[in-house]
């Protein structure tokens, strides 16, 4: 049935894009090119075929069975050598990499589950291999790989379970070989369940050498999908140790320190930079982006709320998120003005120059530092954060190379500033 469904089964063309194949004439020649072969030799009754040859059919529907045949002769040894096409079968498990493949198709439907998706394929991959190797190493175990010199006892599987092995169920020989499979592959060896004939420790060497590489790559494949799910964390983690250093190699007192390393503490650090990764896509689709991201800001920024929809992608692409603990000092008077801040989350007070008292609370949603797009550029008032808060700033030289391109947008900005 597999096999002929392979022959009206679609097939994706990489050459153009990932497009599903439908034309009868390429599948069967995709299918000829490939697989074909390999489940044509998987799927040849080749035990049938001896038997009715051998006059053996029949019989082996009786109660008893056929009679053993004499392991010398020609019918059993040509027996054995045609069982081993049955490992043809073994090989169309690769098959399974297709999954890998089917979720690279969906990954952009699927982007929310693709770091657990990568764990459970690589789980997966750990899982298939331990089965194969538990699959050979039964196999390697029956009367067809033993040597002359070695009696059927020998094998493990009559350690294990005893001269009537073949009356034990076949799951509790499956599990007694993946356990072999995987104390193997992870180094762990307990050895009460060991390779005892020649067959089986020439494949346990290779399984050993062979399970060693896999395990390790597989093991630090999973360690670093963990570690890479989230990578503004990781650059988070950096950035503080930088500061930690730093305070570390300058001595500073306890009340430094601390204002230092709990203001780095409560900024948000992207592992990415915003501005140059949405200058990498068209403009129509990076004004959608920050339109998605940024609308509620735009539309509560009555200092922005005029200005173009080009302008506005521009300025909030380049923003930079900062976040304030209550009471800190954003800014003093007569400081030079070198950023423009619009409030996301929070409130900022306006302080007396001479009383340091509270004048204006800012909500969220308003803006201040405006004396940068204005001359002389120095701020006429002391702004500190009256809740912890969450800013967007730009700075003066970002600010001004933008309104440099857009001269409607700067007339706008410059008259709602001086208001």
């Amino acid at each position: 049935m597999d096999f002929a469904l392979n022959f009206v089964t679609g097939y994706e063309n990489k050459e153009d894009h990932g497009k599903i194949v439908t034309d009868g004439g390429m599948i069967a020649r995709n299918y000829a090119r490939t697989w074909m072969v390999i489940d044509l030799l998987g799927i040849l009754p080749v035990d049938l075929s001896l038997k009715i040859s051998q006059g053996r059919f029949r019989c082996s529907f009786d109660e008893g069975g056929c009679p053993e045949q004499s392991e010398e002769s020609n019918s059993a040894q040509l027996l054995k050598l045609f069982k081993l096409l049955r490992l043809f079968r073994l090989i169309k498990l690769l098959r399974l990499v297709r999954i890998g493949k089917l979720i690279e198709r969906y990954q952009d439907d699927l982007f929310q589950l693709l770091p657990s998706l990568s764990i459970l394929k690589l789980l997966g991959l750990l899982l298939f291999i331990g089965h194969l190797f538990g699959c050979f190493f039964f196999f390697f175990s029956t009367e067809n790989f033993g040597s002359s010199l070695e009696a059927d006892s020998d094998a493990w599987v009559v350690k294990e379970f005893g001269e009537e092995h073949e009356h034990a169920s076949l799951v509790s020989k499956y599990i007694a070989s993946m356990y072999w499979a995987f104390t193997t592959m992870t180094t762990v060896g307990y050895g009460d369940i060991s390779a005892k004939t020649r067959g089986e420790r020439i494949f346990a060497i290779l399984g050993m050498i062979m399970g060693a590489f896999v395990y390790s790559g597989i093991i630090g494949s999973i360690g670093s999908v963990i570690q890479n799910m989230d990578l503004s964390h990781q650059a988070h983690r950096v950035k503080m140790d930088a500061v930690s250093t730093y305070v570390r190699e300058r001595s500073l007192p306890k009340d430094l320190r601390k204002e230092m390393l709990l203001f780095f503490r409560v900024q948000k650090v992207a592992a990415y930079n915003e501005s140059e990764l949405l200058g990498e896509v068209p403009m129509d689709l990076r004004s959608n982006v920050i339109h998605y991201v940024y609308g509620k800001q735009m539309e509560r920024c009555s200092l922005l709320r005029n200005c173009s929809k080009h302008f506005l992608t521009e300025c909030f692409a380049r923003m930079v998120p900062q976040t304030y603990i209550s009471g800190t000092i954003i800014f003093r008077k007569g400081e030079y003005a070198n950023s423009l801040y619009v409030i996301i989350k929070g409130k900022v007070e306006m302080l007396d120059h001479d009383t340091g008292k509270s004048v204006i609370t800012f909500p969220e949603g308003s803006y201040f530092g405006e004396k940068a797009v204005i001359p002389p550029f120095r701020h006429d008032e002391t702004m500190r954060a009256r809740t912890t808060c969450k800013l967007l700033s730009i700075t003066k030289e970002e600010l001004d190379f933008i309104l440099d391109q857009y001269e409607y947008d700067k007339n706008v900005l410059v008259g709602q500033a001086l208001r």
